[in-house]
């Protein structure tokens, strides 16, 4: 077993921004889905769930998932209000109770999305409330996303993302200094 040096940086283990999935907030939700579904085929990176948002200066706007992005696909009319950044549907019945969102995503099911495919990336990114620096510590890095439940952390340095810190690279890491039976 290899123990992973104390001194391993975040750099050491992030997949670079040049290899990670992003995308301009001006970029529609279609993109979007094309550009997860291409990082879901990486095999080599453990496949892609997630990509960043990023502004016209390569500043961290957020992030878009799966789900965010099935979240966004949803119609602006149900919205918390014009404007505002994108929350959900506002003051929607439970699940159990309310039918106009599953009726909503039988349309999509059956037909598509209507219009709501040509949202902007950057109205429904999850917002990123937490960085790692490029040479910060694993052991930091691994902290941060246990105390945030997040599994990645965009590596930023004086405002520019150089790359991704991500949960399966650490713990590939940690699980083989675990010994296992045979």
């Amino acid at each position: 077993m290899n123990a992973i040096p104390t001194n391993m940086t975040v750099q050491a283990l992030m997949v670079p921004l040049a290899r990670y999935p992003s995308l301009p907030a001006s970029a529609t939700l279609q993109e979007a889905i094309v550009a997860l579904r291409r990082g879901l085929e990486m095999s080599d990176l453990s496949g892609f769930r997630r990509a960043l948002v990023l502004d016209e200066h390569h500043a961290l706007v957020g992030t878009i998932s799966m789900l965010t992005l099935l979240r966004g696909l949803e119609p602006r009319t149900l919205l918390a209000g014009p404007g505002a950044a994108y929350q959900g549907y506002a003051a929607q019945p439970p699940v159990e109770e309310g039918k106009a969102v599953e009726l909503f995503w039988e349309r999509v099911l059956a037909q598509g999305s209507g219009e709501e495919h040509l949202k902007r990336v950057g109205e429904v990114a999850q917002r990123v409330t937490v960085t790692v620096a490029p040479d910060a510590s694993i052991a930091r890095a691994l902290c941060l996303m246990l105390a945030h439940d997040v599994v990645m952390l965009p590596a930023v340095e004086r405002g520019k993302v150089l790359g991704v810190a991500r949960l399966v690279d650490i713990f590939d890491r940690v699980a083989g200094l675990i010994p296992t039976r045979n």
